[in-house]
């Protein structure tokens, strides 16, 4: 094999290993984390803990694979003879490709906000304002803690990240048939 393909292959394998761990954890996250912490922990301090905790482990993780993207990234895009430049709407591929950046920027915001200046865990689905350290007067549940409205928006906002990274994950794979 000669070099310039082994080095095309290795930023492939890494662009999508960052994929797989920022999009997959995002997913992850919403569609079988929370839920499965909502029911065995309920919506206490308990939840609030353990999700504070995991989102401190998954943001190293995911703050990398966000550099190796943009890195990789700006490789592999100057390898399509179909490149114009990033954000240039002249052909198929580069329209595409400029989408892709448009919801990836998206991402990365909601990631940020998400992260520093949101902080805690995102509610689980379905509970009510409140303050999660205050239990709600509910004669049926008296133990329950209603999120507040920073962890419905961190909630909110990585639901939107996963409908985001959906579309990338699309938009990627159209440019790939795009430049053929």
């Amino acid at each position: 094999m000669e070099p310039k393909m082994i080095v095309f292959t290795m930023m492939t394998f890494l662009h999508d290993l960052f994929t797989a761990v920022w999009v997959g954890g995002l997913m992850a996250t919403a569609l079988a984390v929370f839920p499965t912490v909502r029911k065995q922990l309920g919506r206490g301090p308990k939840r609030k803990q353990f999700m504070t905790g995991f989102q401190k482990k998954l943001r190293i993780p995911v703050y990398i694979s966000i550099g190796g993207l943009i890195i990789t990234g700006i490789l592999m895009s100057r390898q399509s003879s179909m490149f114009q430049g990033y954000f240039h709407w002249d052909n198929r591929y580069s329209t595409v490709l400029s989408l892709k950046h448009v919801l990836v920027l998206l991402m990365i915001a909601a990631t940020v906000v998400r992260s520093l200046a949101l902080g805690g865990p995102p509610a689980m689905p379905g509970e009510k304002p409140g303050n999660p350290a205050i239990p709600r007067a509910s004669s049926r549940d008296s133990h329950a803690f209603a999120p507040s409205a920073k962890e419905r928006i961190s909630m909110a906002l990585l639901l939107v990240n996963v409908a985001l990274g959906i579309g990338v994950l699309f938009l990627s794979a159209l440019s790939s048939v795009i430049s053929g």
